[in-house]
């Protein structure tokens, strides 16, 4: 990971020398699916959630692109287990500012469509995260901040979109996932971030 960061900058580099790129901005909107990764007892099952966020693409005549962002995005999971011997269920969600740095290749159009695929590193900045639970069967749920989680997250990005011009506005949609790097936890056992989430747009 330590390497992947310089590598991006210096194939922005070499994109910036050509003199037909350009830099165009974006906005997204998407709906994400997260879970966690780790070696816990308790049952997982994803939790669904609205993304959105912007950023600049970069894009040379090549077809290489260059996407650096900031997304809004919530992460966690629903977990279920005992304690005590009771049955519990809590709902995870942590509330991040995630900054990725993508580079990928954009291909042709295949009939009206240019697909594209980026991959890169991001990195997330919880500002808040908290978690619910009550007794299985129950009806009284409590609501507390999970201060176990860390305070940054590191994660491996990978997108499938494709482009189209629709009235004059080019359109954006994929899929992207993301895969932590990090324990987010200060506690045992360790966890890991997982997201799938789908997204539509517009590139200015």
């Amino acid at each position: 990971m330590r390497y992947l960061i310089p590598a991006l900058f210096i194939l922005l580099l070499g994109f910036t020398s050509t003199a037909d790129a350009q830099w165009r901005a974006q906005l997204h909107i998407g709906l994400a699916g997260s879970s966690f990764r780790g070696d816990i007892d308790s049952n997982r099952s994803p939790i669904y959630r609205l993304s959105g966020g912007g950023g600049l693409q970069f894009q040379a005549p090549t077809g290489f692109v260059f996407e650096p962002g900031l997304l809004f995005v919530q992460k966690g999971a629903h977990l279920e287990g005992e304690l005590d011997g009771i049955g519990i269920e809590a709902t995870s969600e942590i509330t991040y500012l995630e900054i990725p740095l993508l580079v990928g290749y954009r291909w042709r159009k295949i009939g009206s469509i240019r697909p594209k695929l980026l991959v890169g590193p991001t990195t997330s900045f919880k500002l808040e995260s908290n978690i619910s639970f009550r007794a299985l069967g129950g009806d009284l749920e409590q609501d507390e901040d999970d201060d176990t989680v860390q305070e940054r997250d590191t994660s491996l990005m990978i997108v499938l979109a494709g482009e189209t011009t629709v009235g004059g506005e080019t359109l954006v949609g994929g899929i992207r996932t993301s895969t932590g790097l990090t324990n987010i936890r200060s506690t045992n056992p360790e966890l890991f971030n997982a997201t799938v989430g789908l997204y539509f747009g517009i590139i200015f």
